[in-house]
């Protein structure tokens, strides 16, 4: 999940950098940094999930 979300949001800033520019270079940088911050920022979120799942497969 954490990864899917990071790359549904990384596509939609590149899209949206599509208004600003065309050259491939620049895009590719804003994907995989955009996918590098929402991975990030995901990534507590995915570690809450699992210990989650986990209380409830010991319970």
């Amino acid at each position: 999940m954490n990864g899917i979300l990071s790359v549904l949001t990384s596509i939609i800033v590149m899209s949206l950098s599509f208004i600003f520019t065309t050259d491939f270079i620049y895009l590719t940088v804003i994907y995989f940094a955009t996918f590098f911050i929402t991975y990030c920022w995901f990534w507590p979120e995915f570690f809450k999930a699992i210990k989650k799942t986990a209380k409830r497969a010991n319970a």
